[in-house]
């Protein structure tokens, strides 16, 4: 069996994620819950999703998982790494095992991974 090395992994963000100003994810939009250790249930976030910050802006998220993962209408999901429409990013999740991940002999992620969307 060949060895793999894993590259690199991205969380997937939900209602509570942070970001690196201090903005929270108050409504997630996506269908799907995750249930955290406490026992509470948080939404996974989706592109176009917004975000609070501490002094009451609001911004939206603008790219996620592209095509390597979407909701049914092929809207995207958000991760701890996705960008926000004012030059914030998503830093951490309150959800700690729904994840993608890359194996360094996977192939590439495709040029929507990440990539700002037209919303």
């Amino acid at each position: 069996m060949e060895d793999r090395s894993l590259m690199a992994i991205w969380r997937f963000a939900t209602a509570g994620s942070l970001t690196r100003n201090g903005g929270k994810i108050e409504k997630a939009s996506a269908n799907d819950s995750f249930t955290l250790d406490d026992g509470s249930e948080v939404n996974r976030a989706m592109v176009g999703d917004g975000v609070v910050d501490p002094d009451g802006t609001r911004a939206k998220i603008i790219n996620g998982s592209g095509s390597v993962n979407t909701n049914g209408s092929g809207v995207s999901f958000a991760l701890v790494g996705s960008q926000l429409d004012n030059g914030d990013v998503i830093v951490s999740t309150p959800q700690d095992y729904a994840l993608l991940w890359q194996l360094d002999n996977s192939p590439a992620m495709p040029a929507d991974f990440l990539t700002p969307a037209a919303l």
